[in-house]
């Protein structure tokens, strides 16, 4: 494998620390080899690999000293099509899960680089072990395909040594269990009264395979259930074994196993018993969709209404008995359904007339009579006005409206309605 020299931190790599450092969760995700030449270009402000080549798969993350972990991958060339010189690494992470994926860490080997060859070429897997700067960040994690971790014997070596060190791992556990008095005690079962002791299983005789262990400590014998019938219960026990052919149907009560299917009648008999009311947009007779049924149509061109006691918004109320019926289409108002009114009339001029009269000069030469009874000389008489223009005046008030019906109709949709009958 190349000499690379100490890993480098990127500006990304930094910010994560940062960011880890305020409690969030550096993760390491991946590694990257391939065979960049680094030239004059800024390490720290690298965002990839200059020319990667393959991805590696981490197979561990191991803290180390203060502020360092070991990050540690398996390079092997089983998916590489064409061989390459390594020349830079990368380690690629992340703060926590919804975070994005940046290049945390570089390195370049130089000039100081092996082969890698293809996979036409085998090899033996290369362990490659890098160390990390992380700051004070207190939670580390990585991912990885389980899949294709290697377990190496260094790994093997490191469990094993763990696992001696555990106090409980063989003779502290043995002597535990074996100065415990009740380790290899037969269990006592429980009473009505007292509970029972744990312990081990009591040897369960010959022939009695097919029995079970009851909380007493004996060995119960389990019997198939016997079915309820008309007039007795049944019993707990053994579902009966159903029979080839029986994968649809389901155990009944009676211990009988039974088809699961409902026929339609009996579908509509607890959808729509008797007298139930059935209401649809189609003219067919429901005795045609459900056969077995009988219906006839009900409340043809009625409305329904809820029986019981109403109170409209008069706050009146009316109680409707179930099957009654009521109203009409039209109605034609009677004097006492008038609302309450009077009539005005007007007559026009009539009768203008004059009044006549007469007057003369009494005792003229030429009016003897007069000068004998009036006296000779010039005078006035009295005249009466005669009355004239006595009349009467008529007032006509016209009729009006055509004395019919109005309709008395909400409006509505129509549909059929039937009811089942039998």
């Amino acid at each position: 494998m190349a000499q690379f020299q100490n890993m480098i931190i990127t500006r990304a790599g930094l910010d994560m620390i940062a960011q880890s450092q305020a409690g969030g969760t550096l993760i390491f995700t991946k590694g990257k080899l391939g065979d960049g030449q680094i030239g004059d270009q800024s390490i720290p402000d690298l965002t990839d690999l200059i020319n990667a080549k393959m991805s590696v798969e981490l197979s561990s993350v191991t803290a180390k000293t203060e502020g360092h972990v070991e990050v540690r991958f398996i390079v092997d060339n089983t998916d590489l099509d064409v061989g390459f010189f390594v020349r830079e690494v990368g380690i690629f992470a992340k703060v926590n899960e919804e975070g994005v994926e940046q290049l945390y860490g570089y390195a370049n080997a130089g000039n100081y680089t092996n082969y890698l060859a293809d996979k036409s070429v085998p090899i033996d897997s290369i362990i490659t072990k890098i160390d990390l700067v992380v700051g004070n960040a207190s939670n580390i994690a990585f991912t990885t395909d389980k899949s294709i971790v290697y377990v190496t014997l260094e790994d093997l070596e490191e469990a094993i040594d763990t696992h001696n060190k555990d106090s409980n791992a063989h003779e502290p556990a043995f002597a535990a269990h074996n100065a415990d008095g009740n380790a290899h005690k037969d269990m006592v079962g429980a009473t009505s009264g007292v509970a029972g002791k744990r312990g081990m299983v009591p040897a369960p005789e010959a022939g009695t395979a097919n029995r079970y262990l009851k909380a007493d400590g004996t060995w119960g014998t389990i019997d198939t259930m016997n079915g309820a019938s008309s007039s007795a219960a049944g019993s707990a026990g053994l579902v009966p074994a159903p029979t080839a052919g029986a994968q649809n149907k389901f155990l009944r009560g009676d211990g009988t196993w039974a088809d699961a299917k409902m026929s339609t009648k009996e579908l509509v008999d607890i959808l729509y018993p008797v007298g139930h009311i059935y209401m649809s947009t189609n003219s067919a007779n429901p005795g045609t969709l459900f056969p077995g049924t009988t219906w006839e149509a009900y409340a043809q061109g009625r409305v329904l209404i809820g029986a019981g006691t109403g109170t409209d918004s008069r706050s009146e109320k009316k109680t409707f008995a179930a099957g009654s019926t009521g109203g009409e289409y039209n109605h034609q108002l009677t004097v006492g359904e008038l609302a309450q009114h009077n009539h005005t009339g007007s007559a026009a001029s009539a009768g203008a007339h004059t009044h006549v009269w007469y007057t003369g000069q009494y005792g003229s030469e030429n009016d003897s009579a007069a000068c004998d009874a009036q006296g000779a000389g010039n005078h006035y008489s009295q005249h009466v006005t005669q009355s004239a223009g006595a009349h009467t005046h008529t007032v006509t008030i016209s009729n009006t409206g055509s004395n019919t019906a109005h309709n008395n109709m909400q409006p509505y949709l129509t549909v059929y309605i039937w009811q089942r009958t039998a």
